[in-house]
């Protein structure tokens, strides 16, 4: 059962990036995007509590599966707010 909880999970964590135009490539407990912008990104998620990782070889985020609805949510708002203001100092 825990293989069909990550497998629902990870697919829902690609349609959520790829709802925000993110695409994604996954494993059952990880989604990575390709992005140039990757530290502006992963700066932007910061401000709201999203923590994910970066790469900076093949520029991109690593993002792990939220852990209760609440962290969806705050993922949904927080990629959506990161992707649409400019957080610049």
């Amino acid at each position: 059962s825990m293989r069909t909880q990550l497998r629902d999970a990870s697919a829902r964590l690609v349609a959520l990036l790829e709802r925000h135009g993110l695409k994604a490539t996954h494993t059952p407990l990880f989604a990575w995007v390709r992005c140039a912008d990757a530290a502006r990104l992963q700066d932007g998620l910061a401000r709201r509590a999203v923590w994910v990782r970066r790469f900076d070889v093949v520029p991109g985020l690593r993002f792990g599966l939220p852990a209760d609805e609440r962290a969806w949510e705050r993922l949904d708002r927080a990629l959506r707010e990161a992707l649409t203001t400019d957080d610049t100092l």
